[in-house]
């Protein structure tokens, strides 16, 4: 087992590291076609993953461990420098060992994944020349007539008959069934 002293995480020293585990994945987009194989029409990368193992030992051991747990939990990118170079990376995960092998510090493994972001812009965009309408301008089409709807008319004679029964002082021939029936409408 080679080791390699002087690796960097985010500015945390790693005495001794084992092994670097980059994976570089891509995403292929698969379609069915009715016969034959299926195509595949598009590739995206994934972000760029690295596992890392190793040992960290001397009198500040732990206080090394909780820098890089504090860049875990308040979200931070990181640079790693070691056989390989990566920016921007997420920790993802530390699991240590604290055992008898190691006196004084621990063994760990560390999972990055690296963060691709983006940044918001914006863009003037000239507006376009307005367009002249070829609508035919508003014609006057003269006085017209309104039609009248059925319930309009319904409501007409409705009214004329409330007005006949109120004015001959008794309901003029409706029966008391028929007056409500006029009023609710």
């Amino acid at each position: 087992m080679a080791i390699r002293p002087v690796a960097v995480l985010g500015g945390v020293l790693l005495d001794a590291v084992e092994a670097d585990k980059p994976t570089h994945q891509f995403d292929v987009t698969d379609k069915a076609v009715e016969s034959g194989a299926s195509i595949a029409d598009h590739m995206q990368a994934r972000p760029a993953e690295l596992s890392i193992s190793g040992v960290v030992v001397g009198g500040d051991a732990s206080s090394r461990l909780s820098r890089i747990r504090q860049m875990q939990r308040n979200r931070q990118l990181v640079p790693y420098v070691n056989r390989v170079i990566f920016t921007q990376m997420a920790i993802v995960n530390i699991s240590t060992e604290h055992d008898a092998t190691v006196g004084n510090g621990f063994k760990f493994n560390i999972q990055l994944r690296q963060v691709r972001t983006a940044t918001a812009g914006t863009v003037s965009v000239a507006a376009p020349a307005p367009v002249a309408s070829k609508a035919a301008p508003p014609q006057n089409a003269g006085t017209q007539q309104v039609r009248q709807t059925n319930k309009q008319a319904n409501n007409k004679e409705a009214d004329r008959r409330i007005a006949s029964a109120v004015s001959s002082g008794g309901g003029g021939g409706l029966a008391g069934g028929e007056m409500a029936m006029l009023m609710a409408m």
